[in-house]
This record gives structure tokens, sequence and C-alpha cells, in this order.
């Protein structure tokens, strides 16, 4: 892993150029700009909000922040796996002319769904004065949670896009795999109160986009301390992955061109 944390010292200028290109691209095309990034999870949020509420006429406690909160880490979270997919073939300019590893247009990735998401908690803050949330400690639960979410991410991505050199079929596949992950996860619903004990309990566990969630919204909602096994032991597990990640793109990253 020496290699790695010497790459990212040596290419984090261009990951962050890379972001930064990418931002300014979509600011440039689009007629409202950043408000489209604080706008499009608010309109997303009302779907699932009359959803939730007028279709299956149930309710929870914060449920416009409970449902914006979900939909920031997931959009996160989806954006950035099925836009890894097709990475090595959007660089390939790039890779043609120059040696990068391959991981950086991950990282890159990353901070640009990353800054985007730092827009959509916007109306998170506002919804959390508007029903006056009370601080708490426990709120900083939020980095831990957080920051498992992007170790996760990270692994994920890195591993998709390998395969997605050389499986053109698997952004469909991914997909639908990632809307099933989207309604097992509890993005605009409590998982606690709408499923059985038992099987909410089997998804936490087996699911960590659904444990990320829950402990989001305990954390900057309700004011609970989260659950520190579960969290450590997703973050390793996110350590795990990340690692043999980056092990098979520096493995296999001087083929890519090949078949791209």
């Amino acid at each position: 892993m020496k290699r790695f944390f010497l790459d990212i010292k040596k290419y984090k200028g261009y990951m962050l150029h890379s972001a930064k290109s990418q931002l300014h691209a979509e600011l440039a095309n689009s007629w409202l700009g950043g408000i489209w990034w604080v706008l499009e999870p608010t309109l997303f949020m009302l779907v699932y909000m009359f959803v939730y509420t007028v279709v299956f006429q149930r309710s929870t406690q914060y449920v416009v922040a409970f449902i914006t909160l979900g939909l920031t880490y997931w959009r996160f979270f989806n954006n950035c796996v099925l836009s890894s997919i097709t990475l090595v073939r959007h660089y390939r300019s790039v890779i043609s002319k120059v040696y990068l590893p391959k991981f950086v247009f991950v990282g890159s990735l990353m901070m640009v769904n990353g800054y985007k998401m730092l827009f959509s908690y916007i109306p998170v803050i506002v919804l959390m004065i508007y029903y006056r949330i009370p601080l708490s400690i426990y709120m900083l639960s939020i980095i831990p949670v957080t920051l498992t979410l992007f170790l996760l991410t990270f692994g994920i991505c890195c591993i998709c896009m390998h395969i997605g050199v050389y499986v053109e079929d698997l952004n469909r596949l991914m997909r639908v795999l990632l809307q099933l992950l989207f309604y097992i996860s509890g993005v605009f619903y409590p998982i606690n109160e709408m499923l059985e004990p038992e099987l909410a309990k089997l998804l936490f566990r087996l699911n960590p986009i659904a444990l990320i969630l829950y402990e989001a919204r305990n954390a900057l909602l309700y004011g609970m301390a989260c659950q520190r096994k579960l969290i450590l032991a997703y973050m390793v597990v996110g350590v795990v992955i990340s690692m043999i990640g980056v092990k098979i793109i520096y493995k296999s990253e001087s083929k890519y061109m090949k078949v791209v």
C-alpha cells in the first residue's frame, strides 16, 4: 500500500483539477448552475415523501429531513458506483497519452459527487433548524459514519471500474442491483418501523448502506450514539475492499488500453 499513498500524494493535484473541470463543465451547461445541486435532491425528496406519506399513508418524526438526508447519502453512493463503470473508457484519450494510476479517476469522481453532497446538506441543515433539532455530542458520530460510506464507495468503485473495462453490460446489471439496494436500504422509509424487527435487524447487519443511513439519521436527527462495533466492522470491510480494488487495478491497468 506504500505505492498507493505515494501515488495519492503525487497525483492529488490532478484529481483536484479534474474534479474542478467536471464541476465547471456542469455549471456551464446548466441554466440554474449550482442551484440545481440543491434543487434536484429537494424535488426527489418531494416525490418520495408523497409515496411514503400519501401512498403508504405512513409518517415518521422529522419526515422531510429524514428523507432528504437519506437521499443525500444514497445519491452520492449511487452516482459514484454507476459512473465508475465507464471511467476507463471516458478517460481513454488521457490514458493513451500519459500514465496515471487508474484509481485517481475514482478519486476525482468521488470529489465531484462529494462536493455535490455538501450542497445537498443545505436543505438538511435548513430542515434541522426548522424542526428545532437540539444540538448533541452524538452528532459527531456522523464523521465515522460518512467515512465508512466513503471507504466502501471507493472500494466498490475501483472494482466496478476494473470489471467495466471488460464487461460493457455491467452498467445495466448494476442499475438493476442498485434499484434493489435502494428499496432495501430504507432511503425514504424507516426500516425499523416498516419491517419486522428480525428482518430489520438482519438488513442492518448485512446491508452496509441501510446501516449507514440509519446511523446518519440517528446522529443528526435523533441525537443517538451510533452502533460503534457495526460501524467499525464495516469500516474495516471498506478498507479491505479498497485494498483489493487498488491491487486489482495496479495488476491489470497496463492491459486496459488493449481492451478499450
